[in-house]
């Protein structure tokens, strides 16, 4: 049984009567009584095909006004609302032919108990009765009563309800050219769709025009985004998740969790709200069941995205179909397929040379065709098996918690570091200068911001241990510069968010010189060590507050080069704090079975650098585009769930110790 549902901020303006308000829900409540759908049906005159010839007349009435006499226009109020105002006509038209695909529109229920819009979508009445009921006057808070009386009565697609700013724009388009046509004095239109709405029996076709525009205007600015979230009842019904995640969790994340419900509710025939309850359903007995609310499977997303997929299936009685269907079946044989596809390619490519040179020479020269062939056959081949992998199976996005809005909270409190050699003092300048910007693109008062440095390795004899490069004169000033900085930096700013971290050179009898221990990596793990109270580390120098650092969960690095984008560091934050990326352990082997200790972003070559040659041009990729709001196909890690690890990125601190202890 359904949970009742209420809209999260449905309240009506306090100009709005109680009575005129009745009135509304009454006419809301007996058009979803009136209205009978089919999901497929014949379709009908696309509603777009009569775009052209309201642009037509409404072009026509445009000149007519504009060619009235100024004695005559000054009386005609109707003529200034349009002439004024005609830009954000033409500006509605795109826009509706841009929102309203093919595809989409075939999705719509549609109309199916006669009259003049039998097999026309049933938002589009919706919005015409609307239209009717508020004389093309629209007001947002009245639109949400309207729409959540007629929902209390037969619920919409969240199809519907994206298409409903659409449709309202086609009936303002309509209800705008009828009124414009008869005060213009133009021929009637015999291809428009049956007549929009009784307007001269209730207000003047001068009126008509002058609420037609400002609610073309309302349209335009409102946010679509909150509109939908409001009205809908799948929305209504994922936030109850038991977990309290899904309403923590950004837009676009929780996008993709109604599309699988109504990927689910449209191959099953099934309402969405009922899917999306099931979805809360098997949540609730998971939590119930394992008395925890840490668990992945107590997330309603364990079953929309991750591997309680199947408990859905088996619930809602879901059968995947077409191309979701060959997706499932290569998931377990990627490789065999992958390597056959490539094998039978270059096969193709290569064949007709083989033929060519047997029928022109001896076995010998077919021998060489093959040699010459091979390889540049078997690159066509590879190129070829990426792009239908690239096709074939989308990229997948991580599910991410909106960390943006309210900032990072401080059980997820992050440090952004540097780990680098420091060899010369411009060098120190430009780490300062870099630190300093990754704060201001990021200032979260969560986030910290650290440079983990080591001096360049000195060759020296084995007899020679008691003279460290450490020791040095120009070493000691270089150290001085840095911890300084940090300090000037810290007193700069007042949350004091810049660290320091520097470690003594150990003496490396294999490589027979002074170094940091493992560099890098090493770099990282001791500093792991640190924060998590270990105290034999060679981090001989520590700037900055350290009372924090046992509060520190996650490290994100970065190259001395490298640009972290602004509230970027917000947004890999809440992707791996997000409950299905989090790193979950199988308890005998230790080893990672679901989530993610470290996560990468895509990275590329900034547009300045790309451009400074031939060879960077060629190589640098789509640099002008922002690569943490696009996902890209990789087809190893689409396909095989590998990827290459370049040094920068974000790891959860004890998920990443736990994952390489030992």
């Amino acid at each position: 049984m359904l949970t009742p549902i209420t809209p999260i901020e449905a309240h009506p303006t306090e100009t709005t009567s109680p009575e005129a308000l009745s009135r509304l829900e009454q006419t809301a409540r007996r058009a979803a009584s009136g209205h009978q759908t089919i999901a497929a049906a014949p379709l009908a005159k696309h509603l777009l095909l009569s775009l052209p010839q309201q642009a037509k007349r409404l072009r026509q009435g445009y000149q007519a006004f504009r060619t009235t006499t100024a004695e005559a226009l000054a009386f005609s109020y109707a003529a200034e609302w349009l002439l004024d105002n005609f830009y954000v006509v033409a500006q509605t038209q795109r826009q509706i032919k841009e929102d309203l695909s093919p595809a989409f529109y075939r999705n719509l229920p549609r109309l199916n108990a006669g009259g003049p819009l039998q097999d026309y979508p049933r938002v589009y009445d919706l919005a015409r009765q609307l239209l009717t009921a508020e004389t093309c006057q629209l007001d947002l808070e009245r639109v949400h009563k309207f729409v959540w009386a007629y929902q209390a009565v037969t619920p919409l697609t969240m199809g519907e309800l994206w298409a409903l700013p659409i449709m309202l724009r086609l009936a303002l388009l309509e209800s705008l050219t009828e009124a414009v046509g008869r005060l213009a004095n133009l021929p009637p239109d015999g291809q428009a769709p049956p007549p929009a709405l009784p307007y001269s029996h209730t207000i003047s076709d001068t009126d008509v025009v002058a609420n037609c525009i400002p609610s073309l205007r309302l349209l335009a600015g409102e946010d679509w985004l909150l509109f939908f979230e409001r009205i809908s009842q799948v929305e209504q019904i994922l936030r109850q998740d038991p977990a309290g995640v899904y309403a923590r969790m950004d837009f676009a994340t929780r996008d993709r969790y109604r599309q699988a419900v109504e990927r689910v509710a449209r191959a099953t025939g099934q309402d969405e709200a009922v899917v999306a309850q099931t979805a809360v359903s098997l949540a609730q007995r998971a939590q119930s069941k394992n008395g925890s609310a840490d668990s992945p499977s107590g997330h309603i997303g364990y079953y929309l995205l991750a591997a309680g997929w199947s408990q859905l299936e088996q619930e809602s009685g879901y059968k995947p179909q077409g191309i979701a269907r060959w997706q499932r079946l290569l998931a377990p044989h990627a490789t065999p397929l992958y390597l056959g596809s490539v094998g039978l390619l270059t096969f193709l490519v290569a064949l007709p040379f083989v033929i060519y040179a047997l029928r022109q020479g001896t076995g010998w020269g077919a021998a060489t065709a093959v040699l010459f062939t091979l390889i540049p056959a078997i690159t066509i081949a590879v190129t070829l098996a990426n792009w239908l992998v690239t096709h074939l199976v989308p990229p997948r996005v991580l599910p991410k918690l909106d960390f943006l809005q309210n900032g990072v909270p401080a059980d997820c409190r992050a440090m952004i570091v540097i780990p680098t050699l420091i060899t010369h003092a411009a060098e120190v300048d430009s780490l300062l200068k870099q630190v300093e910007m990754h704060y201001l693109r990021n200032p979260d008062p969560h986030l910290a911001f650290a440079l983990l440095t080591d001096f360049a390795d000195t060759a020296a004899s084995a007899g020679a241990e008691a003279v460290a490069d450490k020791d040095s004169a120009a070493n000691a000033r270089l150290l001085e510069q840095a911890q300084t900085g940090i300090e000037a930096l810290n007193k700069r700013y007042a949350d004091q968010p810049f660290y320091l971290f520097h470690r003594q050179s150990q003496w490396n009898p294999g490589e027979n010189r002074w170094m940091g221990w493992e560099r890098k990596r090493g770099k990282l793990h001791e500093f792991n060590q640190l924060l998590r109270g270990h105290s034999q580390t060679s981090y001989a120098v520590q700037v900055g507050t350290l009372d924090i650092l046992p509060q520190i969960q996650y490290i994100i690095t970065l190259d001395a080069d490298t640009i972290l984008p602004r509230a970027e560091a917000n947004r890999l934050i809440g992707a791996l704090a997000h409950p299905l990326n989090q790193a979950q352990f199988d308890p005998h082997s230790g080893k990672v079975v679901a989530g993610y200790t470290i996560l990468q972003p895509r990275t590329q070559i900034q547009p300045a650098s790309a451009n400074r040659s031939l060879f960077s041009r060629i190589f640098a990729g789509d640099s002008g585009f922002d690569l943490y709001t696009r996902a890209a196909s990789d087809v190893y890690q689409d396909l095989f769930g590998e990827g290459s690890y370049v040094g920068k990125g974000i790891y959860h601190l004890d998920a990443f110790e736990r994952s390489l202890a030992g």
